[in-house]
């Protein structure tokens, strides 16, 4: 016989018996469980709440739908067959498993109810999240709130894989096939820069100073760079960038060392800058990311995870305008060199 003729028997067997078992009502199995279990038809039916007679039937009737002899029977004892001590093993097995993985299930969705679970993008979950967080009227001391920081590839498969309630950051356009992205606001860029490189006063568009000063890039926000050099380019403005980091502080660190500008979100800047930064949005056109919320699509949240994004959806949006300074020397002098629609930061626009 050949391989290829043996495993089509094989494969004949495997569906001739799926087919058998499908047509075998668990009714029937769980009645063969507890008679081979008890070898006794009176016990095995106080066991399940039925009669003898009803116990009895279901038994034959199992024995006929596989066509095989489980039990030998006498009017004083009950013996099992080969193939019934094989089976009855097997369904003692199953039905064990069944109570296990039934329990692990209930107990998985009991801890589900009691935590929700968040991702989102570092640039808004060390600045915006906390603040959001801090301010929610139905918190309460019973849920666990787990923020996982991601980039936004690794949030589109938490989202998929259902690691994550939810997530916040922003969203390719069109969003993957199997993510809902929820606008909630649009982010404008910003130029950071230390107030001591301000040296003259601005009287166009903040990427005059790109002319002259190397750029710091954040190598997790791809769009708004691609964005940036867009713009730049429609400005005759020709981009030097000299560092790539990973997370928003090294690149102000490097602003502050003197290394350059760097842009930024205007979410993940903190509402205060200290003295030696200045922060300029970029307005005409604005460079914009889109932020709101990705869940799953065509899955329902659970209550307390679909009430926090209809809280965070709304409060997204409600960022306090960033202040150059707190009116020092020092803050006027800066302020003197920069336009006054650019001395505080607009606040984000809610998406539509």
């Amino acid at each position: 016989m050949s391989k290829c003729e043996s495993g089509n028997k094989l494969n004949g067997r495997a569906l001739m018996n799926l087919s058998t078992f499908a047509r075998t009502s668990l009714t029937l199995l769980k009645a063969y469980d507890a008679t081979a279990r008890h070898l006794s038809f009176s016990r095995a039916a106080t066991e399940l709440g039925r009669s003898q007679a009803t116990l009895s039937t279901q038994v034959r009737e199992l024995e006929n739908r596989l066509q095989i002899r489980l039990m030998d029977r006498t009017t004083r004892r009950i013996s099992l067959t080969e193939a019934g001590e094989t089976l009855a093993h097997a369904l003692r097995d199953g039905f064990e498993s069944i109570a296990v993985g039934l329990t692990s299930a209930r107990d998985i969705a009991k801890g589900r109810q009691n935590r929700v679970s968040i991702g989102c993008v570092p640039s808004i979950a060390c600045t915006r999240l906390p603040a959001i967080l801090g301010g929610y009227p139905h918190r309460d001391t019973l849920t666990e709130l787990e923020i996982k920081e991601m980039l936004y590839r690794d949030i589109v498969k938490a989202v998929s894989d259902n690691k994550v309630d939810f997530a916040i950051g922003p969203c390719s356009n069109p969003p993957p096939d199997n993510i809902t992205f929820t606008r909630a606001v649009d982010d404008p860029l910003c130029l950071v820069l230390r107030a001591r490189d301000l040296t003259s006063t601005i009287k166009a568009s903040p990427l005059q100073l790109l002319e002259t000063m190397p750029l710091i890039l954040l190598r997790s926000s791809l769009p708004l760079q691609q964005d940036l050099k867009k713009e730049a380019l429609a400005q005759g403005v020709q981009l030097k960038t000299r560092i790539r980091v990973g997370q928003l502080p090294t690149a102000i660190g490097m602003v502050r060392a003197g290394f350059g500008v760097a842009a930024a979100p205007r979410l993940a800047l903190p509402d205060v800058l200290d003295s030696e930064l200045v922060a300029l949005p970029i307005l005409d056109p604005p460079i914009l990311r889109t932020i709101g919320i990705l869940t799953g699509r065509g899955r329902e949240l659970p209550a307390a995870a679909a009430k926090l994004v209809r809280y965070i959806t709304s409060d997204l949006a409600k960022v306090p305008r960033i202040q150059i300074g707190s009116g020092g020397r020092l803050e006027k002098e800066k302020a003197a060199k920069i336009p006054r629609n650019l001395q505080r930061l607009p606040k984000t626009r809610r998406g539509e």
